[in-house]
């Protein structure tokens, strides 16, 4: 009965549908439901409250594919390197592709992020997955600086080496060894891990990269923050 009048007092013609089945009929389900959650959650309107859950519900796909997409890369990883295209490149170009498409996030929160990438920095290795690499590092230190906070992120050689580095500001640091952080799942703080959208796994592809690459990967603590280093052979 409560539906009913709230369909007559939307101007739907209900003369012959007192059991609602016909109102189901004229109207669309989604409309339909807008309607019981304009009943159920007054002062606001139906269809805002589905747009909510809809985004909602497709974000948490977002991330669930995101979490299978990367247990894959890690078991393929640590199953003997997940068939990595090697050859020897100018990984400097590559960094620098992936640096820049976070320049807009870092805008967004306020964050200076400077980079320092040295040119015609040769490695040999899968160049798809060094974007990779670099991307879950830059992305965790974007998540995870404050607003108003800083990163810096350095590519260059050094002696028969290539060195990656990200380093930014945050606010709080896990106590002891931070290479825990490469862990699987191991999250330093879960409330702002769920803030973040995080599930504790980019780290752990991101070390099983570097050492199918042959590289060693590290986080330090600064300063005023934390430091993410890969070093790798270099070429030429």
């Amino acid at each position: 009965e409560i539906i009913l009048q709230k369909l007559k007092s939307e101007g739907y013609s209900v003369d012959a549908c007192y059991d609602g089945a016909e109102a189901m009929d004229i109207l669309s389900y989604t409309e339909y439901d807008a309607v019981l959650l304009d009943i159920m959650m007054p002062g606001k309107s139906g269809l805002e409250v589905l747009s909510e859950w809809t985004e909602s519900i497709h974000h948490q796909i977002e991330r669930l594919n995101s979490l299978v997409t990367q247990l894959l890369t890690l078991a393929k990883m640590e199953e003997g390197g997940g068939e990595l295209e090697l050859k020897t490149w100018n990984a400097s170009e590559t960094i620098m592709d992936a640096v820049t498409s976070f320049e807009a996030p870092a805008v967004t929160k306020q964050i200076a992020l400077q980079s320092d990438i040295a040119e015609e920095v040769y490695m040999e290795g899968d160049a798809a997955r060094i974007h990779q690499l670099v991307s879950l590092l830059v992305d965790n230190a974007v998540k995870y600086t404050p607003e108003g906070g800083k990163i810096h992120i350095c590519w260059r050689k050094n002696g028969k080496k290539a060195e990656f580095s990200v380093q930014n500001t945050c606010d709080t640091l896990p106590e002891g060894d931070l290479n825990r952080l490469f862990d699987r799942f191991y999250r330093a703080d879960a409330s702002r891990a769920r803030e973040s959208g995080g599930y504790g796994i980019g780290l752990s592809v991101a070390a099983a990269i570097v050492k199918a690459h042959k590289g060693k990967i590290t986080a330090e603590r600064t300063r005023d923050g934390i430091c993410f280093k890969a070093v790798f052979p270099a070429k030429g």
